[in-house]
């Protein structure tokens, strides 16, 4: 899908995949959908590329069996939680902007082996939040104006590195 314009879906999300592999979704405008802007879920090898995806409840999601996605250069603003990996492994989410979310900026719940590179991330409550995850690259990523920057919850062998958290509460916190 190349430059397309999606909004107010009053049911479900802008976009959709079920069990896709090697799509591209680029330079696509997705704004105030029910649910998620765009969703890709049991869906692998798919690029997201410069999208803009604004006022969503949850941005773009990838969950179930989600693998070796890669989502550069989008837009993410809005809405509760700008990108959201349930259970998703060996995804690359770089070099994406997301602002003004009302929970978290980049959430990843029980997903393993992805790579965070040099994401921006700007007046969202929580910037970069892990919980149950292992085996994680997140490196220089910028977080600005975020209450907690960088939250590990119930996760292990990650590794943080090279990120610049900018007036945070919190830069990074490691819980059990």
């Amino acid at each position: 899908l190349l430059i397309n314009h999606i909004s107010t879906i009053p049911a479900g999300s802008g976009v959709y995949f079920e069990d896709s592999i090697q799509n591209n979704l680029t330079e696509n405008r997705i704004d105030k959908n029910f649910d998620q802007g765009i969703e890709l879920e049991n869906s692998s090898r798919n690029i997201l590329g410069n999208n803009t995806v604004r006022q969503n409840p949850k941005g773009i999601v990838i969950s179930g069996i989600g693998e070796e996605n890669l989502l550069s250069g989008n837009v993410v603003s809005g809405g509760d939680v700008g990108i959201l990996l349930q259970g998703a492994d060996k995804n690359t989410l770089a070099e994406n902007v997301l602002t003004k979310t009302v929970t978290h900026g980049i959430y990843l719940n029980s997903s393993t082996k992805n790579d965070l590179i040099g994401n921006d991330l700007f007046d969202c409550p929580e910037g970069i939040f892990l919980v149950d995850c292992r085996n994680n690259n997140l490196s220089r990523n910028q977080l600005q104006d975020v209450k907690n920057g960088i939250v590990v919850q119930n996760s292990s062998q990650n590794d943080i590195g090279k990120n610049i958290i900018i007036r945070s509460l919190l830069g990074i916190k490691l819980d059990r």
